[in-house]
């Protein structure tokens, strides 16, 4: 009844708990791991952690919020089941931005070259 995995889905798995590991050992706050794990998750149901690429275009499909009111979004998400609202909820520029530097961490740690690709934090007027 369950979903498909995807191919990798076991070593993403098991590469995520090792970089907790890593993380732990280097001393990361626990708040900062369990946030850098949740960035990784999502990019890894699409796509091989090992593969840069990969990620890269993983990340770069996101959806993107372009409306200041995300009402109509809300709106929308709680009329539909829960799998589906979670993988169609758009995303901010500042969000991705915060993957790339949780995966730009976890390529280090795998000695995995990395170039990421240029997200900025766009300033929200209140």
């Amino acid at each position: 009844m369950g979903s498909t995995p995807t191919p990798g889905s076991n070593r993403n798995t098991q590469s995520i708990l090792d970089h907790a590991f890593h993380l732990k050992k280097e001393g990361y706050r626990k708040s900062t791991i369990i946030s850098r794990l949740k960035a990784l998750k999502g990019p890894s149901r699409k796509a091989d952690l090992l593969n840069p690429e990969a990620v890269k275009v993983a990340i770069s499909m996101l959806p993107v919020t372009v409306a200041i009111s995300m009402l109509p979004v809300t709106v929308a998400i709680s009329m539909l089941p829960v799998t589906v609202a979670i993988s169609m909820l758009p995303v901010t520029e500042g969000r991705k931005e915060n993957l790339v530097n949780a995966y730009l961490v976890f390529c280090r740690q795998h000695k995995i070259p990395f170039t990421p690709p240029r997200y900025r934090k766009v300033e929200r007027v209140p």
